[in-house]
C-alpha cells in the first residue's frame, strides 16, 4: 500500500462529511443537491415535469432515482423451483417528513366495481353490474396528450394512465379531475385498485402505489424495464410482468419484493390468478403456472407456432384461454399446460379473451370479433368490423361490449351477435385505441385517444 494512502483515505471521508453523512452500513446520503444525469446518452439533461433523474434512492421532490438497475438474478425459467431474489424496492420519501395518510379502512371494492382489468383475478370479463342497453353519452374529458390505459373504477372514482406519464383519477359521476400524479414515461399498465391504494406500472420501469383518494406516494419498486401488462394485487401481492422478463410478486403493503421469476423472453400481458397459481405469456409463444407463493414453475409450455403472446390469459375452472400474434386463440388445460384446442383467426390476437357461459370471446386484427365454443374451438358466430380489435372485451347483462382500433364502440347480444348499438367516439385521424370497456353499474368507462368517456 502506499504510504499515504490512509491520509488520503481520511481526506475523502472528510470530504463525504462535507458534502453529506456517512451512514452506518458506509453507504453515503446526499443533503446537497444531487448531480443531473443523462442516463440514456441522448446528449439532453435528463427531466420529467422538472424532475430530474438524480443519484441517491429518492429525490426530495419525490422523483425516483435513475441509475440503471440489472435484472434481478433467477433461476431459469426451465428450473424449478426458482430462486428468491434480495428486496430492491424503495422507500417513500423521508425528507421533507412525509404527510402521506395510510389508506383508509372503510374504503373497500364494491362487487359494482371494475377494480382490475378482466374485472376479476381470472380475468374473466364478466360483471355483475346490469351495464349499458340503450346508449347515452354522460360526460366525456379531454387531455392534451392521449390516454394510454383502460380505466377502472372504483371507491367512487375513475383512475387511469396517460402517454405522458400521469395516474389521473376523476370522479365518476361528474368527470371533474380529483389529482394526478405524474411518472418520468407511459403509463399503458392498467392499474388495480387494492386495499385503498391504486397500483401502476410504467415505461419507466417502475411500480408505483398510490393512495386512492389523495394520490399520495406510498411506496414505489424499480423493475428492470418497463411494465405493459395490467397489474395484478390480492392476498397483499401485487404481481407485474416486465419487459426484462420478469415477473415480479411485490408486498403490496410496503413495496418490498418477495419474489421473481424470469422466463424465456420478454413479457407484454400480465398476469391472472386462481387457487394459488399464477397464470401468464411471453414474447416466445410460451405459456407458465407458477406458485404464487414463492414463484415456483409449476409447468411451462412454449406453444409450437404460436408466435408472440401480447394478450392477458383468461382462467376457468379447467382451462385457460390466450391469443397469440401467429392468428391464433388457444385453449390450454390448466393441470399440465397441453393444447386443447386451436381456433385460427386471419390475423394477429392481440386482445385478451373473456369466458361466458360456455363461450369464449375475442377480437382479432383482422377486424372480426370471435365468439368461440368452448368445447371445441368452433365459431359461434362473427362480427366484422371497420377496424382491427385489439382491446379486451367485456360482458355484462347478456351483453358483450369491445372497442375497434379506431375508435368505434359496440354492444352485441352475446348469445346470438346481434348488435344493440354502436359509438364512434371522437378519435381522430391519426387516434388509435386499445381501450377495454370498465362497466360499473348502469354505465360504461373507456379511453380513446385523448377523451375518456362515461356512457349510460
Amino acid at each position: 500500500m502506499h504510504k499515504n494512502m490512509p491520509f488520503l483515505l481520511v481526506l475523502c471521508i472528510v470530504a463525504a462529511l462535507l458534502t453529506g453523512c456517512i451512514n452506518e452500513d458506509m453507504s453515503l446520503t446526499l443533503t446537497s443537491e444531487p448531480e443531473i444525469k443523462d442516463s440514456d446518452g441522448d446528449g439532453i439533461q435528463d427531466t420529467y415535469d422538472k424532475c430530474p433523474y438524480v443519484y441517491g434512492p429518492i429525490h426530495n421532490d419525490g422523483c425516483p432515482m435513475a441509475t440503471t438497475a440489472a435484472p434481478p438474478t433467477t433461476s431459469p425459467a426451465t428450473n424449478a423451483p426458482t430462486t428468491t431474489v434480495p428486496p430492491t424496492s424503495l422507500a417513500p420519501p423521508t425528507s421533507p417528513p412525509s404527510t402521506t395518510a395510510p389508506p383508509q379502512p372503510s374504503l373497500k371494492i364494491e362487487p359494482t366495481d371494475w377494480a382490475m382489468e378482466g374485472y376479476d383475478l381470472m380475468r374473466s370479463g364478466v360483471t355483475s353490474s346490469e351495464g349499458v342497453s340503450v346508449f347515452a353519452s354522460l360526460w366525456a374529458v379531454q387531455r392534451s396528450d392521449t390516454f394510454t390505459s383502460s380505466p377502472i373504477i372504483a371507491y367512487g372514482n375513475v383512475y387511469v394512465g396517460t402517454g405522458d406519464g400521469d395516474i389521473v383519477c376523476y370522479d365518476k359521476t361528474t368527470g371533474n379531475e380529483l389529482w394526478s400524479y405524474g411518472t418520468r414515461d407511459i403509463v399503458l399498465s392498467t392499474p388495480a385498485a387494492y386495499e385503498g391504494t391504486i397500483i401502476a406500472g410504467s415505461y419507466d420501469g417502475y411500480v408505483y402505489c398510490l393512495d386512492a383518494m389523495s394520490g399520495d406516494l406510498l411506496w414505489l419498486h424499480r423493475v428492470g424495464s418497463d411494465i405493459r401488462g395490467p397489474v395484478l394485487a390480492f392476498n397483499d401481492k401485487v404481481f407485474v410482468t416486465s419487459f426484462d422478463q420478469h415477473i415480479y410478486c411485490i408486498s403490496s403493503d410496503n413495496g418490498n419484493l418477495r419474489w421473481a421469476f424470469q422466463a424465456d423472453d420478454l413479457l407484454i400481458g400480465g398476469a391472472s390468478y386462481d387457487d394459488g397459481v399464477v397464470y401468464f405469456g411471453d414474447g416466445s409463444g410460451t405459456v407458465y403456472a407458477l406458485g404464487s407463493m414463492n414463484g415456483n414453475l409449476i409447468w411451462k409450455n412454449q406453444i409450437q407456432g404460436a408466435g408472440s403472446i401480447y394478450s392477458t390469459p383468461c382462467v376457468t375452472d379447467d382451462s385457460i384461454y390466450i391469443g397469440t400474434t401467429n392468428y391464433d386463440v388457444y385453449r390450454i388445460d390448466r393441470q399440465d399446460g397441453s393444447v386443447v384446442w386451436e381456433k385460427e383467426t386471419r390475423n394477429a390476437v392481440r386482445s385478451s379473451p373473456v369466458f361466458y357461459n360456455g363461450y369464449v370471446y375475442v377480437g382479432a386484427e383482422d377486424s372480426f370479433f370471435y365468439c368461440i365454443d368452448v368445447e371445441d374451438g368452433s365459431s359461434e358466430w362473427l362480427k366484422m368490423c371497420n377496424s382491427p380489435v385489439s382491446g379486451t372485451p367485456t360482458i355484462a347483462n347478456s351483453n358483450v361490449y369491445f372497442m375497434t382500433l379506431e375508435g368505434e364502440v359496440y354492444c352485441l347480444d352475446a348469445a346470438s351477435g346481434a348488435q344493440h348499438w354502436i359509438y364512434e367516439s371522437q378519435i381522430g385521424d391519426t387516434g388509435y385505441s386499445n381501450s377495454a370497456i370498465s362497466i360499473s353499474g348502469p354505465y360504461a368507462y373507456f379511453s380513446a385517444h385523448a377523451l375518456l368517456y362515461c356512457i349510460g
